[in-house]
């Protein structure tokens, strides 16, 4: 795998129960506090791996955002767990002649 396709993962808290999840779980290390992502907003993030994120996600009680950078680019939101439903395709009935 190439420096290009490496995916790292970072989590933002956004409550008191993530975050010291997030403490007890990570090293300390690992907490970025203030760091500049893509659209030149700060955050305050954790670099975990995508299983960390995963389990965070499947938990339900836990309140934050994701973010992901490949290679050595930007820190990016990463929106791809909020798709919106697509409507059902319909048919329409057309009464017989």
């Amino acid at each position: 795998m190439s420096a290009k396709d490496e995916c790292t993962w970072y989590v933002e808290p956004l409550d008191k129960l993530t975050n010291e999840s997030l403490a007890r779980e990570l090293p300390e290390e690992n907490f970025q506090p203030g760091t500049i992502i893509s659209d030149g907003t700060r955050h305050n993030l954790w670099r975990c791996d995508f299983a960390i994120v995963a389990n965070l996600r499947s938990d339900g009680q836990f309140h934050f955002r994701i973010f992901n950078r490949y290679g050595n680019g930007q820190i990016r939101q990463c929106r791809f767990f909020k798709r919106k439903k697509r409507p059902k395709a319909s048919a329409k009935l057309i009464p017989p002649q």
